[in-house]
């Protein structure tokens, strides 16, 4: 190779570099994420302790004047969402929501318009939480105060 190709092969090896440096830069994550109406948060068992539960997507933030929806998927078990005392932003009544195993909530959940706007924080269970009042409730799998891993943020 002569001495132009050799800077010509340089110019090139970093204007592909640079192109692929921009393109995996966390931007365009924040680009799909920010256009995509539809939450979807999957619930796993924690690998470091089978009785705990894991989401792959901690913090939701929804916007009901988008109509943003929510969804929670499973595949190893079937779980049950309940929101904390605050009440829940999907049903006036605080029902426990059922994911079930191997499948997500369907339809995904809108947010009404009349939701207040704040952080609501949720807890996960393996049990249905709800099906003897009278009994206390089952432990939770995932804490509705676990490092505020498991909250949806409504905002306008």
């Amino acid at each position: 190779m002569n001495p132009r190709q050799v800077k010509t092969m340089g110019l090139v090896c970093v204007c592909i570099l640079i192109g692929c440096e921009r393109a995996s830069t966390p931007q365009r994550a924040a680009i799909f994420v920010t256009s995509n109406p539809h939450r979807l948060v999957t619930i796993s068992v924690s690998k470091e302790d089978p009785q705990k539960c894991e989401v792959d997507y901690p913090s939701v933030l929804v916007r009901s004047s988008k109509h943003h929806t929510i969804a929670w998927a499973a595949e190893d078990n079937e779980y049950w969402i309940k929101f904390d005392a605050g009440g829940s932003p999907i049903d006036p009544a605080n029902r426990a929501i059922d994911v079930p195993r191997g499948s997500q909530t369907s339809p995904p959940f809108d947010i009404p318009d009349t939701a207040t706007l704040k952080y609501y924080k949720y807890a996960i269970y393996t049990s249905n939480p709800d099906t003897n009042p009278a009994n206390p409730p089952p432990t939770p799998c995932k804490n509705a105060d676990d490092d505020h891993d498991t909250g949806l943020n409504v905002k306008r």
